[in-house]
């Protein structure tokens, strides 16, 4: 009796282990890991093609574009028509 007992206990204590360990595992890996990557990957890998590439792209391509052409077009137009 005291031996089923003790089984008993010890297969208890084993499984709450099992199984705070297992969600414990769960939480601070699982969850944690996708979180970070979510956090690190997707969102700042979002942001960071979103600034460097598309915004900066537009912005270089607004600026050295269309603005340095209307300067140029500007300046040399005025400039040549004032020669």
């Amino acid at each position: 009796m005291l031996q089923a007992l003790k089984e008993f206990k010890d297969h208890k204590a084993t499984k709450d282990l099992k199984d705070r360990k297992v969600t414990k595992d769960l939480k601070d890996r699982k969850v944690t890991k996708d979180l970070r990557v979510f956090k690190d990957r997707k969102a700042t890998k979002g942001l960071r093609v979103f600034k460097d590439r598309k915004v900066t792209k537009d912005l270089k391509e607004s600026k050295d574009r269309k603005v340095t052409k209307d300067l140029r077009a500007f300046k040399d137009h005025k400039v040549l028509k004032a020669l």
